[in-house]
């Protein structure tokens, strides 16, 4: 893989099953280490892409949805280039909206999809309006008072706070990882994957013809609602729960998430 693109873990053999994983905002795709050392023993390989390695240097001139094409086109042929074959996709929240667009383009090359706190897109028009005004606010934030005043101002966010269930040494590595981010990586993923800018998928998804896994904090109420509504429109979708969890269930409660993914996992690879 590309140096300082891509976190890797690499399993026992090139053939193992991939893990294409997308992070959350703000986060860095070294913050699924510790659920690849859970899985360790089924000897998958994981690629987890740095968003913020695709952020222009400067400010974007073209539309977002340009870039954000973009994006998923440089990624898809990324891993066909290094000869990944039909890999898993997973995505935690703001990295779940990008896995699912990833996985509607490119179906026939996708064996399953893994979702973490995804929402597929806000449907109001104006509720997305109302999203997209704060999240240029949150901008003007980052812009203005930098990067490490924004990262306290986003502990605060009421879904953040299940947080502090993840064990400390991971906690302590993923704050260190996020304030050493630039302001314009962080601007970067609010101005392509951001909730106010991101189409709404709900009327794809029941196009997928993957296995999905929807996944959400038995704890996060609001996440946990939308993986049943999303169960319902696929066709192929299971809903599943992570008891003591909040909306950061695959670092919350790694242990659960990861039983419950081996158990997707073992019946994707026993059905090829």
């Amino acid at each position: 893989m590309p140096s300082g693109k891509f976190w890797e873990w690499l399993g026992s053999s090139p053939e193992s099953p991939t893990i294409l994983a997308f992070h959350g905002f703000g986060g860095s795709g070294q913050d699924f280490e510790p659920v690849a050392k859970v899985l360790d023993h089924l000897g998958l390989n994981w690629i987890a892409p740095r968003l913020s390695a695709f952020a222009p240097r400067h400010s974007p001139d073209e539309e977002s949805y340009l870039l954000r094409e973009e994006f998923l086109r440089l990624i898809h042929q990324i891993i066909e280039d290094y000869g990944v074959k039909r890999p898993i996709v997973m995505g935690y929240s703001m990295g779940g909206r990008i896995a699912l667009q990833y996985a509607l383009c490119h179906q026939e090359s996708v064996r399953g999809l893994i979702l973490v706190g995804v929402t597929p897109g806000i449907r109001d028009s104006s509720l997305m309006l109302e999203r997209k005004h704060l999240e240029d606010e949150w901008i003007q934030m980052i812009e203005s008072d930098g990067v490490s005043a924004f990262q306290d101002y986003w502990q605060t966010l009421p879904v953040v706070a299940s947080q502090v269930r993840i064990p400390e040494e991971v906690k302590e590595a993923i704050r260190n990882r996020r304030r050493a981010a630039l302001p314009r990586e962080l601007i970067f993923s609010l101005q392509l994957f951001g909730q106010g800018v991101f189409p709404a998928l709900w009327d794809n998804i029941s196009q997928l013809a993957i296995p999905a896994l929807l996944v959400a904090g038995a704890d996060d109420e609001k996440y946990l609602e939308l993986a049943h509504e999303m169960q319902k429109e696929m066709k192929h979708g299971t809903a599943e729960a992570i008891p003591n969890a909040g909306h950061t269930a695959h670092l919350e409660n790694t242990p659960a998430f990861a039983k419950c993914c081996e158990k997707f996992i073992n019946k994707l690879v026993s059905e090829k």
